[in-house]
């Protein structure tokens, strides 16, 4: 299946996506997910447009200083990423891009939770991220997992703690 297409039966539980490090095999699939995304989804994930900076980003996500990866798979069809770079040593910046028609299905959410507790295992404590004051999908991910956002003209700043709570019990 191709990615960017709505897998079999057009509705995705969250139960029924499953997260996984991006492997090098994946190039190709994640080449198709940016290819079809729409302009109003490469716009929240770049803040600009063009198939120079998508260009450019595949080949960073292929090169060896890619950022680290995690792919959600639904129906054996990649439908989104989550990418984490290092800020500095105990933070990280996120960013996420799932694909089109996929939204309302829970799996930024699911890619998010993945890329806290990948983090919190590595002894990063922060993930932050600058999502356009329009992105209102991101935002609520980010609201609904307890980030602090602060808004600065058109772009909003993301701190999302990944410290385990006192309410949190290993498992």
């Amino acid at each position: 299946m191709t990615a960017g297409v709505t897998p079999p039966g057009g509705v995705v539980s969250q139960d029924a996506v499953t997260v996984r490090p991006m492997r090098v095999e994946d190039l190709g699939e994640l080449t198709e997910l940016f290819r079809t995304a729409g302009e109003d989804a490469l716009h929240n994930r770049f803040f600009t447009l063009g198939d120079r900076v998508v260009a450019a980003h595949l080949a960073d996500l292929g090169g060896p200083t890619h950022p680290r990866c995690h792919v959600a798979v639904a129906d054996d069809c990649i439908v989104g990423i989550a990418e984490m770079a290092p800020v500095k040593a105990d933070t990280e910046e996120v960013a996420f891009l799932v694909a089109t028609g996929m939204h309302h299905h829970g799996i930024g959410t699911t890619l998010l939770a993945t890329a806290m507790a990948d983090a919190r295992t590595r002894g990063v404590r922060t993930l932050v991220a600058d999502v356009l004051a329009t992105n209102h999908l991101m935002l609520d991910v980010f609201r609904n997992a307890g980030a602090t956002l602060s808004r600065a003209a058109d772009e909003v700043h993301v701190v999302l703690s990944v410290k385990r709570t006192g309410s949190e019990h290993d498992g």
